[in-house]
């Protein structure tokens, strides 16, 4: 990002509990999203996300939160990735079904 660093952060709550309609423990959201994707300096750049998920849980696409609350426990989704210096303040992020499309300009 034009020579500087971001930091980013992948983090997740687990329960290990067996869930409510199948007892069984849930499977982690699946994305078939390539480890790296380069974005060209001053082009709008659209990344498409591909959601899914094995038990069919509804998903959804959004930014990190700085106090998450996840099942009664407050939750730090950033970490530090959550600064200003992190994304470009225009980056915009759309959700729509198993999609998450990030539109981001270097």
């Amino acid at each position: 990002m034009g020579g500087s660093s971001a930091q980013w952060l992948l983090a997740m709550y687990v329960n290990l509990a067996p869930r409510a309609d199948n007892n069984l423990v849930n499977h982690s959201p699946t994305s078939s999203l390539s480890l790296v994707i380069y974005v060209p300096i001053a082009v709008n750049t659209s990344i498409s996300v591909p959601m899914s998920d094995e038990d069919g849980d509804i998903l959804r696409c959004r930014f990190a939160q700085s106090s998450k609350n996840m099942s009664g426990i407050i939750v730090n989704e950033c970490s530090g990735g959550c600064s200003s210096t992190a994304l470009p303040s225009s980056t915009q992020l759309f959700a729509s079904d198993n999609n998450c499309t990030l539109i981001v300009s270097l």
